[in-house]
């Protein structure tokens, strides 16, 4: 362990004396810009632009994503806001980002937090990524889009197949229509897409040597509205959305989709659908400032017809509220979060306890602005079927009198059982379907709750410094953390729910520079496993112990615009695919080698730039 760390404190001490921009280092921000210079038209591509996070796939066309320091591939738990309200997109233990209804071409940035912090003064403990839309026009616009082409001999950004896979993949086609029109008061838009995608990777076809062709093409439908008021208006911002990958036509099997389902090591084609309603607004009472939100999905999963693997029809109802409040007082800020929410299952998925009821109250106060020293600190208490999760967080931050700054975080998280394990409903149907493809759950300790203590350090200089460079410290301790495993020795007994313990360090560093010309962004991020047993050694050796991401931007000229991507990570390791690949006529590599991959993209906008291509 101290061979290890021996190059870490060094890098330490050269940060503190050199000094850094102090930011958040966890945070990246992406705007509508990035996203068109970058030829981003799928949602499922939005993980490729995460310096700090890993992205999964095992197709190319769905993708995932996990923060680095904060990953578990089996159960990823983070959040997703729209406009400031949670969205629930978790299929099983995938964020299905191909699903979410709104169009790109309504967004106007995207943030992302790769670690906890406190936001508004108080404390967000799972990392997030927030969307939010552009403010309405006083005007009228009318967008479409269109993409097609093919990648051949691409071994893509995938989970589990080889450098030398033979991948020929053809991308789309792809259609987006949108509109949006504004007035005094607020404004409106919305759209929709389809999106094509077949799978032709055969390390990925061989392993579905049963499944007809049709159930390989995949088709995703979407439909969205939206609703904002102008600046001055008091009323909530409204979005409505729809979005399946199950075909309307003659025939419900064609355009089905294909998910990795973790437990089973398998693919299954599954018809897809997604409801969506939220609202949210601001406004203020006397002293106080008022943030409201509500929320509201619906989500189902089932078989199409003739698919030789059959999924029990799954349905379920989320719905959540929540208030915020703040106060500014001469002595600091007050705030206070409160929210609640319920989750229903059919009573065919599931004949008994098919509810869940979720509460949590958080409660912030952050010292006066300004000074040589500034803390702030949160508390939370979330509570779900009777028991209680509380976390922590408190935060310093020191300037020194060259005014340079140091921030020190120290905090307590503790996760819920049904929040950090998306297959707890599966556990009273004994895992239908799993026997017949040779793999024997067992689910061990149901009840108890993951558990980390962490302490983060960052340092900086004076803002306003050409070359802004973000770094951070990361230290975390993790005991009972739900994992899948398998038994030394037994791979075809999988653990569902195998306790992961162990301590890890992370070192990052990010320059982000940014101008009217150019945008450059480099990331870096180091993991030491100084200690953990087995379950929390096989968690992460699936996640990049090292991961370099170098990508941005430069306007050559007005109307046209180069943009590229490099990214290189370490190896990866996936010892529990050994029992599925025995099953299949194709197997997924247990270890894949270190890897680098560059993405390049031209932007250029015609006829008074009504037109990019």
């Amino acid at each position: 362990m101290k061979q290890r760390l021996g190059w870490c404190l060094p890098a330490l001490i050269w940060l503190l004396l050199c000094g850094t921009a102090l930011a958040q280092v966890s945070r990246q921000v992406i705007t509508r810009q990035d996203l068109a210079r970058a030829g981003m038209t799928r949602w499922g591509d939005l993980p490729l632009l995460l310096a700090d996070w890993q992205s999964l796939s095992t197709d190319g066309f769905r993708r995932d994503a996990v923060p680095l320091v904060d990953g578990n591939l089996d159960l990823p738990d983070w959040d997703i806001l729209l406009d400031g309200v949670p969205v629930e997109m978790r299929f099983f233990n995938l964020h299905r980002l191909n699903l979410l209804p709104v169009s790109l071409n309504a967004v106007d940035s995207i943030r992302v937090t790769a670690e906890p912090v406190l936001e508004g003064g108080l404390l967000v403990q799972r990392p997030r990524m927030e969307i939010f839309t552009r403010r309405p026009l006083s005007t009228a616009r009318v967008q479409g889009r269109f993409a097609t082409g093919n990648e051949s001999g691409d071994p893509g950004p995938f989970l589990y197949t080889s450098r030398r896979s033979p991948n020929v993949d053809e991308l789309g086609p792809d259609y987006q229509a949108g509109f949006a029109l504004g007035g005094r008061q607020a404004g409106l838009q919305g759209g929709g897409r389809v999106h094509y995608y077949p799978a032709t990777d055969p390390v990925l076809t061989g392993r579905l040597g049963r499944v007809p062709w049709v159930f390989l093409r995949v088709q995703a439908t979407a439909f969205w509205l939206g609703v904002a008021p102008q600046q001055a208006a008091p009323w909530p911002r409204l979005h409505l959305g729809f979005a399946t990958t199950a075909h309307p036509g003659p025939i419900p099997r064609y355009g089905s989709d294909l998910f990795f389902f973790a437990p089973l090591n398998r693919e299954v084609p599954a018809n897809s659908e997604m409801w969506l309603a939220t609202a949210g607004g601001r406004l203020r009472a006397g002293a106080w400032g008022i943030a409201y939100r509500a929320g509201i999905s619906r989500q189902r999963i089932d078989s199409p017809e003739g698919s030789p693997f059959v999924l029990p029809l799954w349905r379920l109802v989320r719905a959540h509220a929540g208030v915020q409040a703040t106060r500014t007082l001469a002595a600091g800020r007050l705030a206070l979060d409160v929210e609640t929410g319920q989750t229903w299952f059919t009573r065919q998925t599931l004949p008994a306890d098919n509810r869940r009821r979720r509460y949590r109250v958080a409660l912030g106060w952050s010292g006066p602005a300004g000074g040589t020293l500034h803390y702030a600190l949160s508390a939370a208490v979330e509570s779900e079927q009777g028991r209680v999760s509380p976390s922590g967080m408190v935060q310093l931050t020191y300037r020194t009198p060259a005014g340079r700054p140091l921030r020190l975080k120290a905090g307590f998280l503790q996760e819920q059982p049904a929040s950090a394990d998306p297959y707890w409903f599966w556990v009273g149907r004994g895992y239908t379907g799993a026997a017949a493809l040779g793999v024997q759950p067992r689910f061990v300790n149901a009840g108890r709750t993951g558990k980390r203590w962490f302490v983060a350090l960052s340092t900086g200089r004076r803002p306003g410094s050409l070359f802004p460079l973000q770094a951070g410290l990361y230290l975390a301790h993790d005991w009972d953390r739900r994992a899948l495993a398998f038994d030394a020795g037994h791979p075809d007994s999988l653990r569902v729910g195998a306790l992961a313990r162990g301590t890890g360090l992370w070192l990052r560093l990010k320059l982000d520079y940014r101008s009217q010309k150019t945008r450059q962004l480099l990331a870096f991020t180091a993991r030491i496993t100084a200690s953990g047993n087995t379950a929390y050694q096989a968690m992460y050796r699936r996640l990049a112990a090292r991961r370099l991401n170098y990508q941005g931007w430069w306007n050559l000229q007005p109307d046209l615009s180069l943009w590229w991507q490099f990214s290189w990570q370490s190896s990866t390791f996936w010892p529990r695919f050994q029992s599925g690949n025995r099953l299949a006529l194709s197997a997924y590599a247990p270890e894949l080698p270190a890897r680098a991959l560059l993405h390049l993209a031209v932007g250029k906008q015609l006829l008074g730039r009504r037109v990019a291509a």
